[in-house]
């Protein structure tokens, strides 16, 4: 079906190129942004109907219950987002991705209007969105409540408003920047590289900007957005630091090179490196380019700084948008006498739509996914699908099965009862349902989880809730609770039939009575697990 769509909004497009200028009331590259707005936001939608929020995106909606300037992960604003859906009280995946749809159909918007800015026709905007929605990456990180796609958003935003101010010199543009750049920062930190490139970028070709009031009325604007989050960091020790530390001990310093490399190429669909190639690498040196060149060495600039501080690859998805814009532009350009030969790389890339919207959104029924791709049960007996789908299935049985433990305590347990998830998705996941199951709130020592811990007293009975990659594998688990409890014993174990990820083939509900230690020495003991 997207394929139908996108041929039959191709030929259309290609129609209204015969009737002259005069009887077109709307420009054909607003209608292209239009129909691909459309088609990504219907796909998202559908992708709703067969899954549910995953580990990740349902820790990020239990931020919007703890309102702060700051998390141990990241800055407040996916919290203030969340907070906002949280007063719809609805465990809807709709409603939870309010924003997020949102922002992907702004991102759409904001690329299309971008590559209209710096001169490119209908055939530049097609390619460039197209592009974007034949990407892979994009289906997964525009469908998910994260920080991510917020980041990709105002880095896009920042990049649009940059080439406003170059082409128009009006000073609103260059305000407005230290806004987005600022909001950018209050959603992830990474934007830092776009503020070090646009510096850069500034001092090599434009210096005499930072003599313009605009510029530091830009600044002290940013710096006001962005002062509550370090003001939190400051009173918090700078937690960022440590997780990034961590980051790159466990993640960074052991990837490499060769495989960031390979995944950068292949997960935004390997046939776009045309264009963001061009995008990155070649613009900026184009000499009829050159009155753009503070904007595009942006994206050059920008690049370079993630490779150096070695960026896992889908740090670099922010700059694959801008340079999507930028090498479409180009390629434009460079094919203006060979058109058919654009034609083709475009119609290529659609072909490829039905492969990659599948392979990332979960637009298909899980039964017609497996059947599509062929995916056949492990050694282990679980089918490997991706997250939206398994975990969508796994939250309920959770839940019930915490709550099967709970409902078996005796009342004088119960009072104190707590629920300590292991990890932030597991204390997570039962915090969204609590009330839906009439259980109590979990708690966790992992993440932003560790800031948010109640006080409670020594003695007191918990229900723990830990992963395994297999049934029997679960006597370190229980040492690992007996350091912490007087008795512990294995109550459910429920088998996960469609994970991805081995270590969550199980989850463990343990019950663990008589704790040994009170909440602030637990907090002491576990401190160095917040980042695990």
């Amino acid at each position: 079906m997207p394929f139908k769509i996108m041929c039959c909004t191709f030929y259309v497009i290609g129609k209204m190129k015969i009737y002259s200028k005069k009887r077109q009331t709307i420009r054909t590259e607003y209608i292209i942004i239009f129909s691909v707005l459309l088609i990504k936001t219907i796909l998202h939608l559908i992708a709703d109907s067969n899954a549910g929020l995953d580990g990740d995106e349902i820790y990020h909606v239990d931020t919007g219950r703890h309102l702060a300037w700051g998390y141990m992960e990241f800055p407040p604003l996916i919290g203030f987002l969340a907070w906002i859906q949280n007063l719809f009280h609805s465990d809807s995946l709709y409603i939870h991705h309010l924003f997020v749809h949102l922002a992907a159909g702004l991102i759409i918007v904001l690329c299309g209007l971008t590559v209209v800015r710096l001169g490119g026709k209908w055939k530049a905007v097609l390619l460039c969105l197209v592009c974007i929605l034949t990407g892979s990456c994009f289906g997964l990180t525009q469908n998910a409540f994260q920080p991510v796609i917020f980041d990709q958003l105002f880095w896009v935003l920042s990049f649009y408003l940059l080439i406003s101010f170059i082409k128009t010199t009006e000073n609103l543009y260059l305000i407005l920047l230290g806004v987005s750049i600022g909001l950018g920062f209050m959603t992830k930190y990474s934007i830092l590289f776009f503020g070090a490139g646009l510096i850069l970028s500034t001092i090599i070709f434009q210096r005499e900007l930072f003599r313009t009031n605009a510029c530091w009325v830009g600044l002290l604007i940013l710096i006001l957005i962005i002062s509550p989050n370090l003001y939190w960091q400051w009173d918090n020790s700078f937690p960022v630091l440590s997780h990034f530390s961590r980051l790159y001990e466990v993640q960074l310093d052991d990837m490499r090179l060769s495989d960031n490399i390979k995944s950068l190429v292949l997960s935004p669909n390997p046939l776009t490196i045309f264009v963001w190639l061009a995008g990155v690498f070649v613009i900026p040196f184009i000499a009829i380019y050159k009155k753009l060149r503070l904007g595009l060495f942006v994206v050059l600039f920008s690049f370079i700084m993630m490779f150096l501080a070695k960026g896992k690859f889908y740090y670099f998805y922010p700059i694959i948008l801008m340079s999507f814009i930028t090498g479409s532009v180009l390629l434009e350009h460079l094919f203006i006498r060979k058109r058919w030969l654009l034609y083709g790389y475009i119609f290529m890339l659609i072909l490829m739509t039905p492969l990659t919207t599948t392979n990332a959104l979960p637009v298909l029924p899980l039964a017609n996914y497996i059947k599509f791709y062929k995916i056949q049960k492990n050694e282990a007996g679980v089918t490997p699908v991706m997250d939206a789908y398994s975990f969508g299935l796994l939250w309920g049985s959770l839940n019930e099965a915490v709550k099967r433990v709970y409902l078996s305590l005796p009342e004088n347990e119960k009072k104190g009862c707590l629920i300590w998830g292991d990890t932030y998705s597991w204390a997570s996941a039962i915090n969204f349902y609590a009330a839906k199951y009439q259980i109590p709130n979990a708690i966790s020592f992992h993440g932003t989880h560790y800031l948010w811990l109640p006080d409670f007293s020594k003695g007191i009975t918990v229900i723990a809730i830990c992963n395994s990659n297999s049934k029997e594998n679960i006597e370190e688990r229980l040492n690992y609770y007996k350091q912490y409890f007087h008795e512990v014993v294995l109550k459910e174990q429920l088998f996960n039939q469609y994970s991805e990820d081995k270590t969550d083939y199980y989850l463990n509900i343990f019950l663990c009575s008589d704790m040994k230690y009170d909440a602030e020495t637990m907090k002491g003991k576990m401190k160095y697990r917040i980042f695990e």
